[in-house]
């Protein structure tokens, strides 16, 4: 067992948490960060990233 748990680490440092665990696919922006969640991801990441330049 943890003696923490990682998503209130990440919320106390002010991050976004996304707990879509569920889901296969997913993309996330916070601020200039751009992240995706396995291959099915790509070409939404791709798009997002074109939509944020």
């Amino acid at each position: 067992k943890l003696p923490y748990w990682v998503e209130d680490e990440v919320v106390l440092a002010g991050a976004d948490w996304d707990a879509e665990l569920d889901a296969d696919t997913s993309v996330t922006v916070d601020g200039d960060l751009i992240t995706a969640r396995g291959p099915g991801s790509s070409a939404d990441a791709a798009t997002t990233l074109l939509d944020e330049l």
